[in-house]
């Protein structure tokens, strides 16, 4: 568990920029500057910023990468927790990068129509945030500003950007999501064939949405569901070509998903941490990136590494062939194989699953031994009866 939330928290900063996890020096007072002609002040819980300009920029790395010029921490980090809302006055023209990010406690914020610009993490993890309101002047919202919060809503009028009563953020023209909130209520969602991309880490965090379906018409979602929590059942249409790097990383209740006929990669990462103990990948899928980079720099025995992460020792593939890149895949990585027969993919599927899961279970537990080899016997009975058994096992 401290591995997953490690691999989590590298890939979410140095994609996203977030927000300054080095320990910043305790502010001296709680008032300064933020830009050249900007200023702050921190006053029973309220953030105001005033003055005509853009805002500064603040430290977006951490975990042993620095760039060639690193910028400040924020000089409100230190006091963030008590930060409850934040008010930027009109002639404020930027939010700079990581400026808010980090602030759990902040519930209200107030934007001017002289704002053209959030910059990237501006509020990362601010998760009581529930309602932007984002005026018609923005037109440049950069990558990672919501992660964590709740809904955004848009002025009718801009030109750049939509939304609409769910709180969900829309490029102008709808063939970008941005953002989904963090707290939507609803369990099942489908992606409006309209969009084409959804932006990186667009709904990360999600607290309550269960079951997801991906339109015909995506073409980019790389990161899009990272860490969507709650997520158990994805049905991707066909249509679709890639499943692309690190789309499902970290959906640790991800137990289900259908991929189409027609499919031709899925690429790194795409279903790292997950609870999938098995998956059915159509016979069309010509690439299969591996599930780490350079695993022999990470363990010397890809066993070891396979002993190391339960959900990959669970983890076997099946198809309708065993002429194609899964079976290839399988072999070349050491996971069980298996051609499925027809419609009984699934079933067959689960049913191998279990048996495999007996065996481990009575190899490390010699007390449950007899109850378990009387399990499994019983399941392997079931499974001669019921199913010829899958064509050709490779593992």
């Amino acid at each position: 568990m401290k591995r997953l939330f490690s691999g989590v928290l590298v890939i979410v900063l140095l994609f996203c920029g977030s927000i300054g996890l080095i320990p910043a020096q305790a502010a001296d007072a709680l008032s300064g500057t933020c830009g050249v002609d900007l200023t702050w002040t921190l006053e029973n819980g309220t953030l105001t910023i005033s003055g005509t300009g853009n805002m500064q920029s603040y430290q977006a790395y951490n975990m042993g990468y620095f760039p060639e010029s690193v910028p400040p921490i924020a000089p409100w980090f230190d006091a963030r927790d008590d930060i409850r809302s934040v008010v930027i006055r009109e002639g404020v023209t930027s939010i700079g990068n990581g400026a808010f990010g980090y602030c759990e406690n902040l519930q209200t914020v107030t934007l001017p129509q002289t704002l053209t610009r959030i910059g990237t993490g501006a509020f990362y993890d601010c998760r009581s945030l529930d309602n932007v309101q984002i005026p018609r002047s923005v037109t440049d919202i950069s990558r990672c500003v919501f992660i964590r919060c709740g809904k955004v809503f848009v002025d009718a009028d801009n030109p750049a950007y939509a939304g609409g009563e769910d709180g969900l953020l829309y490029s102008k023209d709808r063939t970008e999501l941005l953002h989904y909130p963090a707290n939507h209520p609803q369990t099942s969602f489908s992606i409006p064939e309209s969009v084409r991309k959804v932006e990186e880490f667009a709904f990360e965090g999600c607290e309550f949405l269960k079951t997801l379906t991906v339109p015909k018409t995506l073409e980019s979602a790389a990161y899009a569901f990272f860490c969507c929590l709650s997520l158990q059942s994805v049905i991707v249409e066909e249509g679709v070509k890639v499943i692309e790097r690190n789309m499902f990383y970290g959906c640790r209740n991800l137990r289900s998903v259908t991929l189409p006929d027609g499919l031709e990669a899925i690429e790194a990462f795409a279903f790292c941490y997950t609870a999938l103990e098995y998956l059915h990948i159509p016979s069309s899928v010509t690439q299969i990136d591996p599930f780490y980079d350079n695993a022999e720099d990470l363990f010397s025995d890809k066993n070891a590494l396979r002993n190391d992460l339960p959900y990959m020792r669970r983890f076997y593939i099946c198809s309708d062939s065993a002429d194609c890149a899964a079976a290839e895949f399988a072999e070349e990585n050491q996971y069980r194989f298996y051609v499925c027969n027809g419609k009984h993919s699934d079933q067959t599927a689960r049913l191998h699953n279990s048996v495999a899961s007996c065996l481990l279970y009575v190899l490390r537990d010699d007390a449950r031994m007899t109850k378990l080899l009387s399990a499994l016997i019983k399941k392997l009975g079931t499974v001669l009866k019921s199913f010829p058994g899958p064509q050709g096992a490779a593992g």
